[in-house]
């Protein structure tokens, strides 16, 4: 069985003080995992006011990234969080695409596109999320409807553009599955999933890592990570229990074992 990707998105949750409780316990909850590979990477997704606090308090099995980014370096826009930024704060990894930025920022596939070229041109690791609604999943479009996601992301961006199979991952998160308690059955994810890894590989001529999201917990996620297409999960409301979060850590580091 492959090693998997263990992400968790805090989303807007997490005062300093809360954010640095948290790190106190996974990292005492994961101390085991120092030094090995079983997983293949931890990184937990948090909001830029606790990325100091976070970061100093980590230890080496786990890393930290943020929500969101902006493909611009600098200039007159309110609130943002420019690429020069990320990387000033030695930030690998960055959201993009994820439905909340997509529903409530009114993100469409051009700033989306912009956002993934700006990340991968200046060295951060892009994690892209794709996923359907639910009435374009009642209507049997869900195949289509991510595919054109993907193809409208990745304009402009060639293999060249990506040196590492870490560069860029997909996200698979169905925005039915999302904070709802629905979860979308694990055979129907792993074949969402080769669809979106058959398809990078048609536009890029390369393998990407792509994993699931969307209500996953302690409980389902050993199911979800059995798949042979999915890569690892990218959890939400679970990964703010760092107890709950940790079991999900260990069933993907059984798995790699």
């Amino acid at each position: 069985m492959k090693k998997k990707y263990i992400m968790g998105n805090w989303k807007m949750n997490m005062l300093p003080d809360e954010a640095a409780k948290y790190m106190e316990g996974i990292n005492r909850l994961t101390t085991m995992l120092k030094g090995k590979e079983d997983v293949r990477k931890i990184v937990l997704f948090v909001p830029s006011v606790d990325y100091y606090i976070a970061n100093l308090m980590k230890e080496e099995q786990i890393y930290v990234g943020l929500q969101n980014m902006y493909f611009k370096d600098k200039g007159a826009y309110t609130g943002e969080i420019s690429y020069e930024m990320v990387k000033a704060l030695n930030a690998e990894h960055v959201l993009v695409g994820h439905s909340e930025r997509r529903e409530i920022f009114k993100e469409d596939d051009s700033i989306i596109n912009e956002k993934v070229k700006a990340g991968l041109n200046n060295g951060i690791r892009v994690v892209l999320c794709v996923g359907e609604s639910e009435e374009t999943y009642n209507e049997g479009k869900t195949k289509k409807f991510v595919e054109n996601q993907i193809v409208k992301a990745l304009e402009g961006i060639s293999k060249e553009n990506i040196s590492n199979e870490e560069d860029l991952i997909i996200a698979y998160e169905p925005i039915w599955a999302i904070g709802t308690g629905k979860v979308c059955s694990s055979d129907d994810a792993d074949n969402m999933c080769k669809v979106i890894r058959d398809k990078v590989k048609e536009i890029l001529d390369i393998d990407v890592p792509v994993l699931y999201g969307g209500s996953v917990n302690e409980q389902n996620s050993n199911e979800i990570l059995l798949k042979e297409n999915i890569d690892g999960v990218l959890v939400g409301g679970a990964s703010l229990d760092p107890e709950k979060f940790a079991k999900i850590i260990y069933s993907g580091h059984k798995l790699g074992e």
